[in-house]
């Protein structure tokens, strides 16, 4: 019997500091208590800050603790890429949904090497991309027409062109195949 009273107080003693705990970090969570720095990183939120569950709010904080911890140039590409988002019409983002639906579909090689391909592609200086973006666009244009290799609706992709016998691929490091 003491042992089962013993239990029970404890139960009740956890589940008011539980509750206490729980408390003390919706107060810590307040809009008010947050610092400068993440009011202003977080101000679209301003509002409906008090109506986010606390898993949200965790969410958003530990979220502005990684985009403060990236450097600079790393957070001026993410911020250029959301304003380019933001300006897409809906079908476009359709669209890019879409495709990267079917890249998640791919086996796992395949999503390896496509991946491997971009990031070569991310190391090339601005004029080497251009030329690289419009060689692509001629490459789909052709394989739009009937060449083979067309798999599952996906496009070419920038391996399979960079590697087109007499493209440019012919003067890229082997690791393209």
């Amino acid at each position: 019997m003491k042992t089962r009273i013993s239990k029970l107080a404890l139960l009740l003693c956890v589940s008011v500091l539980s509750y206490t705990v729980q408390g003390n970090a919706d107060e810590a969570m307040s809009w008010d208590s947050l610092d400068e720095d993440t009011r202003t990183l977080l101000g679209n939120y301003e509002q409906q800050w008090s109506g986010l569950s606390q898993q949200k709010r965790s969410f958003l904080l530990e979220q502005g603790k990684v985009w403060r911890a990236m450097p600079e140039q790393q957070r001026q590409t993410m911020w250029q890429r959301y304003q380019r988002w933001q300006q897409m019409t809906p079908e476009k983002r359709l669209d890019i949904r879409e495709a990267y639906d079917r890249f998640k579909r791919l086996p796992i090689e395949q999503r390896e090497k496509l991946m491997q391909t971009h990031n070569q592609f991310m190391q090339m200086d601005s004029d080497k991309q251009q030329q690289m973006l419009k060689r692509f666009n001629e490459f789909q244009r052709r394989g739009k027409q009937g060449m083979s290799g067309m798999q599952d609706g996906m496009d070419m992709n920038m391996n399979d062109m960079m590697n087109d016998t007499g493209g440019m691929g012919a003067g890229m490091p082997g690791m393209m195949r």
